[in-house]
């Protein structure tokens, strides 16, 4: 197998991206070569793995028993069909140097070469460790199961207000008859007054209360929040997740109107949003979104999801605009990157398919 160290071939295979040769010695699969980025990504630097079988190489756990499977069976199918084979993405946890077990998810491409001068296959395997693009959208999904456990429980909040915007206006209409019946007694019109000023100070206690709970909510809340009041979108409660989204401090933005603080978006598609959901009183979001702003050091570019939600009056008037973001900048650029990367090693498979095609030739 000298042409595995022929400088040509040592040129194409020894890249960034991760590769190895197996033998089609089904069900065995002996490794034959790898580059340094393939020892690198599957913690084998301090291993010797050439000629030894892949499964006893690289063992893992329970929890990757469907990657297990998925592999064995993309690597059957690969040498009994001769065509390439591109795998899903599957679990295949691998240990480190110190035997502790790493969560890893992988994407294969499995390319048969058939050898020159004789009938043998080999398995050319480009490894993909995709695992902080599989960890990134659990991460957001997470976020939009948090996000809608919130709304429920706003939703829950409002409806609880507007129950006791009721029951005032319940107490008001007795007050009101109890006036109309003045011929009662004035020990009974003072005991009467009494219970409904004591009615009044419980509900304005427990009116309150709910505020400050909403405020603590949007406080507390681990991703950007706030509460917009108004059509001119004055700040009343925003938390330090969302003043952190924009470089700014809570002290800066509350009590201020939102194109005071954010002058920089007017061009940009969020206040056309904004008024949208304002008019309509329906909801709206994007999961992607760029955002341009102005931080402390100049002009700065982040990447972030949102939802906007109407706040109603008693009246089912919109007074209000709850607004929920997150940054979702990392997540993004590790995508593009994925994306620029998949498209380079595309390339790369295009010339090494070109070379072997030359190869062919010439042995022909």
């Amino acid at each position: 197998m000298d042409y595995f160290n022929a400088p040509l071939f040592q040129a194409l295979f020894n890249t960034e991206v991760p590769r190895v040769i197996l033998k089609a010695d089904t069900p065995t699969y002996s490794i034959l070569e790898f580059n340094q980025a393939f020892l690198a990504t599957t913690y084998a630097e301090q291993k010797d793995i050439k000629g030894k079988s892949i499964w006893d190489l690289y063992h893992t756990n329970i929890a990757s028993q469907d990657g297990v499977n998925t592999l064995a069976q993309s690597l059957d199918e690969a040498s009994n069909t001769k065509n390439t084979v591109h795998t899903p993405v599957f679990r295949y946890d691998l240990p480190t140097e110190t035997n502790e077990m790493i969560v890893n998810w992988w994407q294969l491409e499995i390319v048969p070469v058939k050898a020159v001068h004789t009938d043998d296959f080999f398995l050319l395997i480009t490894t993909k460790n995709v695992t902080d693009k599989v960890l990134a959208k659990q991460k957001v999904a997470d976020t939009i199961a948090k996000e809608d456990y919130f709304n429920l429980q706003l939703t829950a909040s409002k409806e609880e207000v507007a129950s006791m915007n009721e029951e005032l206006l319940a107490s008001n209409e007795e007050l009101l008859n109890t006036v109309e019946k003045l011929g009662e007694t004035q020990r009974e019109l003072k005991t009467l007054n009494h219970s409904l000023e004591a009615k009044v100070i419980d509900r304005t206690r427990i009116l309150t209360e709910t505020v400050s709970s909403l405020k603590s909510l949007v406080m507390n809340a681990h991703y950007p929040l706030m509460i917009l009041r108004g059509r001119e979108w004055i700040i009343e409660i925003a938390n330090q997740s969302l003043v952190d989204l924009w470089d700014k401090t809570i002290e800066m933005v509350t009590g201020n109107k939102l194109m005071d603080i954010l002058p920089e978006i007017e061009d940009q598609p969020f206040p056309a949003f904004l008024r949208q959901v304002y008019d309509t009183g329906i909801g709206y979001g994007q999961k992607e979104q760029i955002f341009h702003y102005n931080s402390t050091t100049g002009p700065a570019t982040k990447y972030v999801s949102f939802y906007y939600d109407p706040m109603f009056n008693g009246e089912n008037e919109v007074v209000g605009l709850i607004v929920s973001a997150e940054d979702i900048t990392d997540t993004v650029v590790a995508r593009q990157n994925l994306e620029r990367s998949y498209k380079n090693e595309q390339e790369l498979n295009e010339e090494i398919k070109i070379i072997n095609e030359e190869l062919a030739a010439t042995n022909e």
